[in-house]
């Protein structure tokens, strides 16, 4: 007899734990077969060489062709939502990836209670990713075990907004700039008036 697979361990392992649990695996899985059946071979290609399986998902499912002819008459805003799930996935790997609380602790040399205080003052960017708060490796300074200089007066700017706006205008490049991103610039300069302009415009007060 063939030993079950991980996948299917894992399935069994969770539908047994919870009946909700298992409802909504079940559901899930037919969602992805009906998408298997109608994607491109290109886009699957594309979606395989994603680092993870949900920007693998993610990237089928924000593939409008695809989306349309599977999925839309189930959910109209299912491509409007997998097209913005993509896009945090393609931020947060330009982002160099995330790191937990324990992780930035380590970095920075202090304790989980220290990283969790500067999180609620708005002083580290983080964002929820399922039960947990993950924090962009990019506003590290690795080397020196270090914030980046001047980004913590620079999020005050997006409190209101959130950090996925936030970390958008980080790591978008703006030709005010010269194409580089007000990341790279941060890292290079610290936070000039230029950069904090640049990011009041973002939240509509350039003028204040």
């Amino acid at each position: 007899m063939k030993a079950p697979s991980s996948h299917e361990t894992a399935f069994r392992d969770a539908a047994s734990a919870d009946p909700l649990r298992e409802a909504f695996l079940r559901r899930s899985i037919d969602t992805i077969t009906r998408i298997a059946a109608h994607a491109d071979l290109k886009i699957l290609s594309e979606a395989l060489a994603a680092s993870t399986g949900f920007g693998a998902l993610a990237r089928v499912l924000a593939d409008t062709a695809t989306a349309e002819a599977s999925l839309v008459d189930l959910d109209p805003l299912a491509p409007l939502v997998a097209r913005n799930a993509e896009h945090r996935v393609q931020i947060l790997d330009a982002a160099g990836g995330t790191l937990s609380s324990t992780e930035v602790a380590q970095q920075l040399g202090v304790s989980r209670q220290a990283i969790e205080k500067r999180r609620r003052a708005n002083t580290l960017l983080a964002v929820r990713m399922g039960g947990d708060w993950r924090y962009p490796r990019c506003q590290f300074d690795e080397t020196e075990g270090t914030v980046v200089a001047g980004l913590p007066k620079l999020l005050d700017v997006f409190a209101e907004a959130g950090p996925w706006v936030a970390i958008d205008f980080l790591l978008a490049p703006d030709e005010a700039l010269g194409n580089e991103t007000p990341m790279q610039r941060l890292r290079r300069e610290g936070l000039t008036p230029e950069l904090e302009r640049l990011a009041r415009i973002e939240q509509g007060d350039g003028f204040a």
